[in-house]
């Protein structure tokens, strides 16, 4: 890499190796300071106190900040400030300075977007907040209504997204940061993999707790020696893997890193073992067909579908020293969708349904209040079992936020499907970037039948990118499209196109 100048590309840049170094070094201080509350808050108000400082100097240097934290620390508790984690500490003072500069710098437009996709979120936001008191009202613990709400206040990001966007050098650090994002958590779950399934770290041990209370991680042993490693920021494998495919599908020379990165994404895929993961990706692959050569979408598709069960295969052999190939985990895992007593999970959703739908058509207009718990019987041990994890993803809105909240939901999502279709027939030259990320939209409403896709914090953090890229003018996605097609090499935009 040393003949390498570091403006050559996006991706080639010390930036990179400074973000990458950040990924590991913060999980290995949170590791440490578990259990330290002094330690834990001390780091969050230094990096609290930097983020304002920065904020007056330069609004988008903060933003670096705390686009970092959101990309490269986990769910957002590596640190906390005396129980507050440094994720809504972020959030909360960064909102809090935007507001203010704004007020004070006399530019009220930095508060609200001309657009009436804005004008639907904040309808809908507004009635997540009567949904929020009805809950309050109806019982629901003020904890679980604060812990339902949170991710819906991401909304606001799309606020700095939308205003920060003219800054080049913001465009290439999300570059950098969704790729470090991309390479760091492949490189930490396949850490993780091997370290259980090698025996070096073992179920309910203190690195366990740690992967569990911090990282919010699910660690499952599959019963062969293979482990499932499950983080929430996994939920921006579909949509990311869908981007690169869709990109690879242009015809032309690509850098040899796509194909990397794209190898990245399976390995993630293997690893998270997920039905809803790999049907929303297997669904979202056919979108991509709408514009793409058939003969190309083929070729992506067979490379694919190579990766994927290559790394099935080498992982699960290695796990179980040669005694699974995964095919037979594979099939246990889809089997349960058609015979769901066959398999835990499976099972368990199918008996959360029943209540779901009974708590729907009990308060069908306006549900029942964020916040919501279900009780159902446990298909194990055949005691009652009080969750707030539905595992209906659709269901658990009209659950909780009843029709209106539905279909104010779907407004949204609808609203910004057309604005990607937009500029898909308007621009024909730049599509593959738009296509990739339609893709990326039908495969987290894929997921969501099965789980919180859209309604988690890395899904409305998605859909507030896809929210400002829809809405901006053609000249701008010219732009960030070719800064995409600069990320590995230092070609112009005019050559590929």
């Amino acid at each position: 890499m040393a003949h390498l100048s570091l403006n050559r590309s996006i991706f080639f840049h010390r930036q990179t190796l400074i973000l990458l170094f950040l990924f590991f070094a913060v999980r290995i201080a949170s590791y440490f300071a578990m259990g330290h509350v002094l330690i834990g808050s001390t780091i969050t108000l230094a990096l609290i106190s930097l983020m304002v400082v920065l904020f007056f100097y330069r609004p988008q240097w903060a933003w670096y900040i705390v686009l970092g934290e959101l990309f490269i620390g986990g769910t957002g508790h590596l640190f906390e400030l005396f129980g507050i984690s440094i994720r809504s500490a972020f959030f909360i003072s960064f909102v809090g300075l935007w507001l203010l500069y704004s007020i004070f710098k006399k530019q009220i437009k930095h508060i609200h977007i001309p657009h009436r996709l804005f004008f639907f979120i904040l309808l809908y936001c507004s009635y997540l907040f009567f949904s929020a008191l009805y809950g309050l009202n109806q019982g629901h613990p003020l904890s679980h209504v604060v812990q339902d709400a949170i991710p819906y206040a991401f909304f606001f990001f799309i606020i700095p997204f939308y205003y920060l966007h003219t800054y080049k050098e913001l465009h290439h650090f999300i570059i950098r940061l969704l790729i470090v994002w991309l390479i760091g958590t492949t490189l930490f779950t396949l850490y993780n993999e091997i370290l259980f399934s090698s025996n070096m770290q073992f179920i309910h041990g203190e690195y366990y707790t740690w992967l569990r209370d911090v990282l919010m991680a699910k660690i499952t042993d599959m019963g062969t020696g293979f482990f499932r490693i499950v983080e929430p920021s996994h939920l921006l494998i579909a949509p990311v893997l869908l981007l690169i495919s869709s990109l690879l599908m242009k015809k032309e020379k690509h850098h040899i890193l796509w194909y990397v990165m794209l190898f990245c994404s399976y390995i993630l895929v293997v690893l998270n073992f997920s039905r809803a993961y790999m049907l929303g990706i297997a669904a979202g692959f056919f979108v991509l067909l709408y514009t793409h050569h058939i003969k190309q979408w083929l070729r992506v598709g067979v490379i694919n579908a190579v990766m994927f069960v290559t790394i099935l295969l080498c992982s699960n052999l290695i796990a179980s020293q040669g005694d699974s190939t995964g095919l037979d985990l594979l099939g246990l895992r889809f089997g349960g969708i058609i015979a769901p007593s066959t398999e835990v999970s499976a099972y368990t959703r199918r008996m959360l349904l029943t209540p779901t739908l009974a708590g729907i058509q009990a308060q069908p207009l306006l549900g029942v209040g964020i916040g919501a718990t279900l009780t159902f019987q446990n298909p194990n041990t055949f005691e009652a079992v009080s969750t707030r994890h539905f595992d209906w993803g659709y269901f658990e809105i009209l659950f909780e936020q009843g029709i209106i909240g539905g279909i104010l939901f779907l407004l949204i999502i609808e609203e910004i499907t057309r604005g990607l279709l937009k500029h898909i027939k308007q621009r024909k030259e730049y599509r593959d970037f738009h296509v990739g990320l339609f893709a990326g939209i039908i495969s987290l409403g894929v997921i969501q039948l099965f789980g919180p896709a859209f309604t988690h914090l890395f899904g409305i953090v998605f859909l507030s990118i896809i929210f400002v890229i829809s809405t901006k003018q053609p000249n701008v996605i010219e732009t960030i499209t070719g800064y995409i097609y600069q990320t590995f090499h230092k070609d112009t935009l005019d050559k590929l196109t």
